[in-house]
């Protein structure tokens, strides 16, 4: 039974660290999209 909890509690550290490599990744991701989002514009109302 405290087997059980230790490992449960492990899991639930494992699941939030993934969450918070997911929520990361797409984070930085989207500020590369904005970035290059922005440098289309401005490399269109330049031309």
């Amino acid at each position: 039974e405290h087997l059980l909890k230790r490992s449960s509690s492990a899991d639930r550290v494992g699941r939030e660290r993934w969450l918070h490599h997911i929520t990361e990744s797409v984070t930085i991701n989207n500020g590369i999209f904005l970035i290059f989002l922005f440098s289309l514009i401005e490399f269109q109302t330049a031309s």
